[in-house]
């Protein structure tokens, strides 16, 4: 594929395949799911950085094979753990890079009560590469600088969340999110060159009529 000078591009065409298998102990306890998907992608979309400002976007196709295991583990009623671990392959298709990780994990505890509950998340993400290109005409236009091509790795990112509500009565629930908590420890990279600033928190009240 080429980089792309328009704003419009096709629509992406999706097919899967999937081989798996679950089950869970006698208990119930205990359950576990692992699986094989096989995606096949027509006029996938690659985005790529402009200058450190802009994204463009090239469409190509893109195949992804992939491997997934997750167990679920109830030491208690009220008590879910979760673990998942998700390895990929991509062969794309495109003059770019396919800016998606190879490897994603989650960890997660929920504790659930008649009056509230608490939850603790982990999600791991491994490098991503991204395409950037360096177009000093945007701002100069006289200038001969040529273009300029690279590659922008993101590094591994953790993403550590918390969550919590209590039921103020049938129809009120006050809750509490907190996202990227590790913050500038181990930024989490949702495009090429922007991290995610520090922690955030959202405080609300749901009101179910």
């Amino acid at each position: 594929g080429s980089l792309s000078t328009t704003s419009v591009v096709p629509n992406t065409e999706l097919y899967n395949v999937r081989f798996g298998v679950s089950g869970h102990s006698s208990s119930s306890k205990f359950a576990y799911r692992f699986y094989a998907n096989m995606s096949f992608m027509k006029n996938a979309l690659y985005w790529y950085n402009i200058s450190q400002i802009f994204f463009g976007v090239e469409s190509a196709d893109r195949n992804i094979w992939s491997l997934c295991g997750a167990v679920d583990y109830k030491p208690i009623s009220q008590l879910l753990l979760t673990a998942q671990v998700k390895g990929m392959l991509y062969t794309n298709f495109a003059s770019v890079e396919g800016a998606m990780p190879n490897v994603e994990a989650l960890l997660r505890a929920r504790y659930t009560h008649k009056k509230f509950t608490l939850g603790l998340s982990a999600e791991l993400y491994g490098p991503t590469k991204w395409t950037y290109v360096q177009d000093y005409t945007l701002f100069l236009p006289e200038t001969t600088l040529p273009v300029q091509r690279g590659v922008f790795e993101a590094p591994v990112s953790l993403d550590l969340s918390l969550y919590g509500d209590w039921h103020v009565s049938k129809t009120c629930t006050v809750f509490v999110e907190g996202n990227n908590l590790l913050g500038d420890v181990m930024p989490t990279y949702q495009w090429a060159f922007y991290r995610e600033l520090g922690a955030s928190f959202t405080v609300g009240v749901k009101v179910q009529f």
